[in-house]
């Protein structure tokens, strides 16, 4: 597999700290950009709106939306630019305690046959609207 380099970026006014902020059933866009340093036949580029937990215990995690951004051929040379939109799950909520942290993002992968799958994630908070 060529080296690739996947940035990924999320659109919003809202900030916690460093991260975007998004309530459920809101709408997530972003865009991402995937440079490959050889021509790579991948069987996909894909997009997914997901969560895990970090902590003590085992992972747990969710994909809640993947789409599919290209199938087929990356050329080498050229920024490879693509949308995306999600709507936000409704939960679990982001958390961060003493055991245990869920964690959302945005994650785009190279989906290639045979070797690791270059990734690229935007992490953000997902949290109910302050009543």
């Amino acid at each position: 597999m060529a080296k690739a380099d996947i940035q990924v970026t999320l659109e919003g006014d809202a900030y916690e700290g460093n991260f975007p902020l998004y309530h459920p059933g809101e709408l997530i866009q972003g865009s991402a950009v995937v440079e490959v340093s050889k021509d790579t036949d991948c069987r996909a580029v894909r997009a997914r709106l997901m969560w895990h937990t970090e902590g003590k215990g085992d992972r747990d995690e969710g994909v809640i939306e993947e789409q599919v951004l290209q199938e087929g051929m990356l050329r080498a040379g050229t920024p490879h630019r693509y949308r995306f939109s999600f709507t936000a799950g409704e939960t679990p909520w982001s958390y961060t305690g003493k055991l245990i942290t869920i964690i959302w993002e945005v994650e785009v992968m190279v989906d290639v046959a045979w070797a690791r799958d270059p990734r690229g994630s935007q992490l953000f908070i997902l949290r109910p609207e302050a009543r």
